[in-house]
């Protein structure tokens, strides 16, 4: 039971590490105005 914790834990670690991936670099505007990065991001969120 640790280790499927532990998975689980690393899944949330890595969405976290991904959506901000995602979004690195870009301004609120560039945000707002890619619809791909906005999906990836909640996606990610999702996870968490």
């Amino acid at each position: 039971m640790k280790q499927e914790f532990l998975d689980y834990v690393q899944d949330m670690l890595e969405s976290a590490q991904k959506g901000q991936a995602f979004a690195q670099g870009m301004s609120e505007t560039d945000f707002q105005n890619d619809e791909k990065t906005q999906y990836a991001i909640v996606r990610a969120l999702d996870i968490l």
